[in-house]
This record gives structure tokens, C-alpha cells and sequence, in this order.
């Protein structure tokens, strides 16, 4: 478990031993916080035999059986598809609506509830407002904002933090990666696993995206070269303009500046709004994303 999450995980467990845990857990926080193996884990501790500590054995029957992916009393809803469709819900109520086989709690997992559609969210909610005895519904989002009003109403919503720097770079340390400075980890939202995805990909990573941005604002790239090249990381992209046009503002406003100065400050804060509204557009469907980046590099051209 990761060590940021570890103070989410008691306090869940311990109101589980208490009796006192909602039946309908929506476990929310943001892309690369670690809800996965929090919701995995929790689980998982519901239905092991030894419960002496937060985390579950890993032992006992239930345990094996869980990790063999073969345990009766758990049912997690997968699809390949990008919408989870009624059907995989209801088998999964189905099955939790039986009595249970191993354990005394029966547990239905369902992450990135997002994508489900609205009749399968239909369902759940039916589940959420009449569970049978014994049964636990863990459901986790990075888009809260998608979900049913009455999903969320009806859950015992769960925020999971993001880990410190410091917890972030001791995680790394551990695995003997290479140490990001402060600035590219907060790229990643100071998160260590979006940090380890793009290892691999010196193409389309921050410091790639920072060199262009810098070449942009000194006239050295087009803004129609660094759109085409970025448009498979397009909300990537903005979002670093983004941290990287507020930075920048920061250092304008905290320096005893004259005024000709001061209006590159305002410049900043321009280009922060500019890429804030762009990343509203490229989470509606059917935009061109080439346009959207085009439009935002552009004025990063001007400001040289």
C-alpha cells in the first residue's frame, strides 16, 4: 500500500470492524492518487478472516482466493469497452444478492464508474438504496462530475490525496528510478505513478513539452509545428502551459520590477487563462485538437 494512502485505509478499516461503514464506498480523487490499489485492498480486507490490522493477511483462504482472482463473495465489473454497460452490473448484483459463500461480507468493486451508462448506473442505484445484508459496494472516479446526482448522494463519498513531494520522491528513491526536480513532479500532480508512466517516453513527457515551450515563446518553433506534434497529449499540454505560465507569472510578481516588465507579468497571466480555457474545450467531444493548440502556441509566439 502506498504510504499516502495508508491513513484513508485506517480509518476505513477501522470503522469497518466498528459496524459503522457506509455500505456504498465512492472512493474520489484525481488521475495517479492510487484509488485502484486502495479499493483492491479494502476489498480485499473485507473478506479476509484474519482482521488484526488494516491491511488483510494475504494468507487465509479468502485471501488466496482473492488473489487467484477466484473468490465467490467478490465480483469486480471490467470491460474491455469505453462504457460499462447494464449487464456486467446487474450480474454482479445478482450474484451479491445471493447468500454469501466464504466470508460474512459480499463486495462489488467497479472503478472509474464514469463510463458507466445511464442504465447501468440505473441499476446500481437500486443496490445503493436497498443492499442486502453483507454487502459492500467500493466504487472509485477521477470525474466526479460525470456521475448520477443520485449515485453520489447515496454513497459515502471518499476523497484519496495526492502525496506530498516528499512522499512522492521516497517512493521513487525505493524504486531506484531517476529523482524528478520539484518543478517536472508537479507536472505529474505530484504524483509518482503518472511520474513512472512517461519514463519511456522522451518524446511527449514535460521535459520534451517544456523545450518547445521555450522555443515558442522565443520564435524558434511555429505555433502549427508544436500543435501537430502535441495533439496526442493535447490536454497534457495545456495543462503544463498552464503550470508553466502561472510559474511564470510568480517569479514577474514577486520581482521588484518596472512597469515595462510588469506587463510581461500580465502577459502570464493571459497565457494561464488562455490554456485554462483551452482545456475546457478538449474535454468536449468532436473538437479539432490541431486548432485548439494551434490557437494557444500562437500566443505563446507573440510574447517574443
Amino acid at each position: 500500500m502506498y504510504e499516502w494512502l495508508m491513513p484513508t485505509l485506517d480509518e476505513l478499516v477501522t470503522r469497518l470492524d466498528k459496524g459503522q461503514l457506509h455500505h456504498g464506498i465512492l472512493l474520489v480523487g484525481s488521475a495517479g492518487c492510487g484509488e485502484s490499489l486502495l479499493a483492491q485492498e479494502l476489498a480485499k480486507r473485507m473478506l479476509c478472516k484474519n482482521t488484526s490490522t488494516s491491511m488483510s493477511c494475504g494468507s487465509c483462504k479468502p485471501c488466496m482466493l482473492f488473489a487467484a482472482s477466484s473468490h465467490p463473495d467478490f465480483h469486480e465489473v471490467t470491460t474491455e469497452k469505453s462504457q460499462i454497460g447494464v449487464d456486467a452490473v446487474r450480474a454482479a448484483i445478482d450474484k451479491v444478492n445471493k447468500m454469501a459463500q466464504l466470508s460474512a461480507n459480499k463486495v462489488v468493486l467497479i472503478e472509474q464508474i464514469e463510463r458507466m451508462s445511464e442504465s447501468a448506473s440505473n441499476a446500481l442505484l437500486k443496490t445503493l438504496e436497498e443492499p442486502t445484508d453483507g454487502t459492500y459496494l467500493i466504487l472509485s472516479t477521477n470525474a466526479p462530475q460525470y456521475l448520477l446526482a443520485t449515485i453520489k448522494s447515496r454513497c459515502e463519498k471518499v476523497r484519496i490525496p495526492m502525496p506530498s513531494f516528499e512522499q512522492s520522491i521516497a517512493y521513487l528513491s525505493n524504486l531506484g528510478v531517476a529523482l524528478p526536480s520539484e518543478e517536472v513532479l508537479a507536472a505529474y500532480q505530484y504524483s509518482p505513478l503518472l511520474y513512472m508512466q512517461q519514463l519511456d517516453n522522451t518524446s511527449l513527457n514535460f521535459n520534451a513539452f517544456k523545450s518547445d515551450f521555450d522555443a515558442l515563446t522565443a520564435g524558434e518553433l511555429s505555433a502549427e509545428s508544436a500543435a501537430n506534434k502535441w495533439k496526442d497529449a493535447a490536454l497534457e499540454a495545456v495543462n503544463w502551459t498552464s503550470q508553466i505560465s502561472m510559474q511564470n507569472f510568480s517569479r514577474q510578481v514577486q520581482s521588484d520590477i518596472d512597469q515595462s516588465r510588469s506587463q510581461v507579468g500580465t502577459h502570464w497571466m493571459h497565457m494561464y487563462d488562455k490554456a485554462t480555457a483551452a482545456s475546457k474545450k478538449l474535454r468536449q467531444a468532436g473538437l479539432n485538437k490541431v486548432l485548439i493548440l494551434s490557437a494557444l502556441f500562437a500566443q505563446l509566439n507573440q510574447s517574443h
